[in-house]
């Protein structure tokens, strides 16, 4: 589960000057076409990969499954798809359209009211922190793990969609920028796991989680820029 879907909404906004905004064309295709061939070279495209993260509260590692850019792109020309800029007549192009419409989901639910036990103690955007919520001295409550629980879930799917987005649309630099992303992301989860368990305050949650987004900010401009 993935907690920080702000991060990486953020970031990708920092972005849309900076990536190639393109999209598969193919002539005579249909978007029926397009789904199935992006299908089956995603599935030829995976590879595992590995990361861990330590710091001064403890470390943890993991496992996942890529896609690397550049094997499903020579997958999608050898089936007739070629990368074209796209930008429509208002200047928004796919890229800005795909992250635009998970900004807007997130804004939204940062009103739902089965998540409004965590909002009270945690902000829903990191920026929006107040000092009261960084020096809560108080542990989770039986009642605000569920709406926890709840937001952990939520935020697995913006992230998800997130990475995706960048690894389709942003052919040069999409797999690192993601990769920033995933590693927040497991960072994240360690975090809420301490808060879920009693480990550490709410105060002690939302500094840590305030750190750990001025630290990924820097390693997604660092992957935006090409220089790691």
């Amino acid at each position: 589960m993935k907690l920080f879907p702000v991060i990486a909404v953020i970031f990708s906004t920092i972005l849309f000057g900076c990536a190639r905004q393109q999209v598969w064309e193919k002539a005579g295709s249909t978007q029926s076409d397009f789904s199935k061939d992006r299908y089956a070279c995603m599935q030829q495209s995976q590879q595992p990969v590995s990361g861990a993260y330590v710091n001064q509260y403890g470390g943890f590692a993991s496992s996942n499954i890529i896609t690397n850019g550049n094997l499903f792109g020579a997958c999608m020309n050898s089936r007739g798809w070629n990368l074209a800029d796209k930008t429509s007549p208002e200047g928004s192009t796919p890229y800005s359209e795909a992250i635009g419409a998970i900004v807007t989901e997130q804004k939204a639910s940062c009103s739902r009211e089965d998540l409004q036990a965590f909002y009270r103690k945690a902000p829903c955007t990191t920026g929006d922190t107040t000092l009261d919520q960084l020096a809560d001295r108080s542990k989770i409550s039986a009642d605000e793990k569920p709406a926890l629980s709840k937001w952990r879930a939520a935020q697995d799917e913006f992230n998800k969609r997130v990475e995706s987005i960048h690894r389709e649309y942003n052919l040069q630099r999409g797999n690192p920028i993601a990769q920033v992303i995933e590693k927040a992301s497991m960072a994240g989860d360690a975090l809420a796991l301490e808060l879920y368990n009693g480990k550490i305050t709410w105060g002690e949650f939302n500094n840590r989680r305030r750190e750990l987004f001025n630290r990924t900010l820097d390693e997604f401009k660092s992957a935006a820029a090409g220089s790691n």
